[in-house]
């Protein structure tokens, strides 16, 4: 737990930590005022409803959610995910492994990894749903919501797609703000695996750390393909890519089990590759 607190304490006074959680406030706060320089002219029953301007949402128009969709890869890598390879750099890695022990230096960084990139997501999404209460109209959204049943269930959808409704749809129905911030936590939580991932791939990178990009990057590439050709190897339209899991009320054809067999196996990996690592150590 003391290895823990300080390398949290080492993430938390460097510039990566604050450079990506500030980026994100700026982005999350950006879309609230553009949604709401948008509406300014409207009556109050035409406006944007509160739960509709949340980032991941899209609120006015989807640009700033388009922004952070192109982003987020290098924001969830700044708050500590290049640790590893800093420290190698300084050629202080092997004092820290031996005063701190092998084992908890390499699961400390793990857990650091994680921890930062969830909370530079998480932290200003659940801001930006209670300013968005606070700002815009709160009234009428059942109302509203009720208008677009066929859509939410998915009948308006075609048939040759998987799964045509919306994940979760009671609750996007019943407690759609509730809905937001689960999908928050979500967004957040893929961020904190996929940062853990992609230290543990940087064991065998040995300087230009911004190469870590690379296997998001072309496991991003790899979804499209997959996804173009779902329809012809499945005979559905399903949907491979991570985003459209993490954002709300984004596409249909998502599959559970997929999306929780890549968060399995990231996790996996990034475990099997940690503990190789404190084993190639201990040698």
């Amino acid at each position: 737990m003391k290895v823990i607190l300080k390398r949290s304490k080492l993430m938390f006074c460097g510039r990566g930590f604050w450079i990506s959680l500030l980026a994100v406030i700026f982005l999350s706060m950006s879309n609230t005022i553009l949604t709401a320089w948008n509406n300014r002219n409207l009556d109050v029953y035409q406006t944007v409803k509160a739960p509709f301007a949340f980032i991941l949402y899209g609120g006015s128009g989807g640009l700033i959610k388009s922004i952070l969709q192109y982003t987020y890869i290098f924001l969830l890598l700044l708050p500590f995910c290049f640790s590893f390879v800093r420290d190698n750099k300084l050629k202080i890695s092997s004092c820290l492994v031996a005063r701190m022990g092998i084992r908890k230096y390499h699961y400390g960084n793990l857990f650091c990894c994680f921890l930062g990139s969830f909370l530079i997501f998480f932290i200003p999404f659940t801001a930006q749903i209670l300013v968005n209460q606070v700002v815009f109209e709160t009234k009428d959204v059942h109302s509203y919501l009720y208008n677009y049943l066929a859509d939410i269930s998915g009948d308006m959808w075609s048939e040759n797609i998987y799964n045509r409704s919306l994940p979760f749809k009671w609750l996007y129905i019943n407690h759609i703000q509730l809905y937001n911030l689960f999908y928050a936590f979500l967004f957040s939580l893929m961020a904190g695996i996929m940062s853990g991932f992609i230290y543990s791939i940087s064991y065998y990178v040995k300087q230009y750390g911004i190469i870590l990009v690379l296997p998001l990057f072309v496991l991003e590439q790899l979804q499209n393909k997959m996804t173009e050709l779902s329809e012809e190897f499945f005979g559905k339209q399903i949907s491979f890519l991570t985003s459209d899991y993490l954002m709300v009320n984004n596409a249909r054809g998502l599959c559970v089990w997929y999306i929780l067999g890549l968060t399995l196996m990231l996790v996996g990996i990034s475990l099997f590759i940690v503990e190789y690592q404190c084993r190639k150590d201990q040698v």
